[in-house]
């Protein structure tokens, strides 16, 4: 397979990829369209939709320009196949012209027998032989170049059927752009008006998620306690096993009147604790990282609505919104599943972000928010895409899950983590 064949194969994949997702934040929408009131979340669906659209319509510009180059390309086999081909017919058409001039049995014999010795005989003989081969050459590669061409032609007007087909579709995603556009435009106008109650309500989302962040730090903190805890145990029980067994060489050293020098041992100091302090706990961190990339989704479909970190709101001016983790819209009653195994640190609820589970991967954290139901409980082990719950819709119809990759403390982009969908 080509390297063209196999970039128009993955081209093709992204567009059934991408048009399923337009389709997806479509339903998403018309689960929401009975409620009159527009909301930021109608918008940013809209406005995600937008983008989906977008990528498509780029992708089919793509497609255009590659057909582009295969009928180029194409078309100048073509030409060349056309002209050998010319250039074969010709030769034969010289060919049987002067085999029909010396067309008669008795010439060739006489021409044959003309000759001095049998040895000049053999070798007319031979020509004549070698003439009629050639003629069969040449007619046998004629045919051959013309089913070629026939073949080159046939895949040339597939491939301008394809660009057609391409140009077509790339027109009507545009029209549909245009048409989402215009709609957002008139969402925006609108909701303008509300900015003192959005203000209000990012305020309000802003505490909701301060409040998730504490308590996704003290679930940290008592993991690292625990663990200072149970380091400090092995410590102490190392400590006295070997004063147990110092005591018992010094009693076998009187028993036998062996004297024997006071040695002082030092005790070594306690190593740093952190979210990584045992081998184990090390092999499962290694294998999380040397997964980055290739996570599988939270949800088997969804797409990702809120993006990572700060950023600017894009309908209020100086207003910027703080995103710990990533946002991903998916179906109503989704299920929620793990993107690795792992052992379940908390399970608990915030205003505003449903039911909440963490998992910890070693030295890892994932953070699933926004459920209705959870399938877990704490201190339980899970395995790869083991079943944690399922998905929260709201009241004005947003269904999604807040997703979040942590490294102890340290919030990472989980986009980064997560395998192409």
């Amino acid at each position: 397979m080509t390297f063209a064949q196999v970039n128009k194969i993955a081209l093709q994949k992204k567009q059934q990829q991408l048009l399923k997702e337009i389709e997806l934040t479509g339903k998403k929408i018309q689960e929401t369209s009975k409620n009159k009131q527009i909301t930021i979340e109608k918008i940013e669906k809209i406005t995600g939709k937008i983008q989906l659209r977008k990528e498509l319509i780029s992708s089919y510009q793509q497609q255009v320009n590659e057909l582009d180059n295969e009928i180029s390309v194409n078309a100048s086999e073509i030409g060349k196949l056309t002209t050998k081909l010319n250039n074969l017919k010709a030769d034969y058409g010289e060919m049987v012209f002067n085999a029909y001039k010396n067309r008669g049995n008795y010439d060739k014999l006489l021409y044959i027998f003309g000759a001095k010795d049998a040895n000049k005989a053999f070798q007319r003989a031979q020509y004549f032989k070698r003439l009629s081969a050639a003629r069969k050459d040449i007619a046998f590669e004629i045919q051959k170049n013309q089913e070629r061409l026939n073949q080159k032609l046939a895949e040339l007007n597939q491939l301008r059927q394809q660009k057609n087909t391409a140009l077509s579709n790339e027109a009507n995603q545009k029209a549909q752009l245009e048409k989402e556009r215009i709609e957002q435009e008139q969402m925006v106008v609108k909701l303008k008006g509300k900015e003192k109650e959005l203000k209000a309500q990012l305020a309000k989302k802003e505490r909701e998620r301060i409040d998730l962040e504490n308590k996704i730090r003290k679930i940290i903190e008592a993991e690292i306690l625990a663990e200072k805890k149970r380091a400090e145990a092995a410590r102490i029980a190392e400590e006295k096993r070997r004063k147990a067994a110092e005591a018992a060489k010094t009693n076998e050293n009187k028993t036998t009147g062996n004297k024997t020098e006071s040695k002082v041992v030092e005790t070594p100091a306690p190593k740093p604790v952190n979210l990584n302090v045992t081998p184990e706990t090390k092999e499962l961190s290694d294998q999380f990282e040397g997964n980055k990339g290739r996570l599988p989704w939270p949800v088997e479909k969804g797409t990702i609505s809120g993006g990572f970190g700060i950023t600017a709101h894009p309908y209020l001016k100086g207003v910027t919104i703080k995103n710990d983790g990533v946002d991903i819209s998916t179906s109503q009653g989704a299920e929620v599943r793990a993107v690795f195994k792992g052992k379940v640190s908390g399970v608990f609820a915030v205003q505003g972000y449903g039911k909440v589970i963490i998992l910890r991967h070693g030295e890892y954290l994932t953070v699933y928010s926004n459920l209705a139901e959870v399938a877990v409980s704490k201190d339980a082990n899970v395995s790869l895409k083991q079943k944690l719950g399922r998905v929260e819709t709201s009241d004005n119809g947003k269904t999604f899950i807040n997703f979040q990759i942590r490294k102890g403390s340290l919030t990472l982009n989980p986009q980064s983590w997560l395998a192409a969908m």
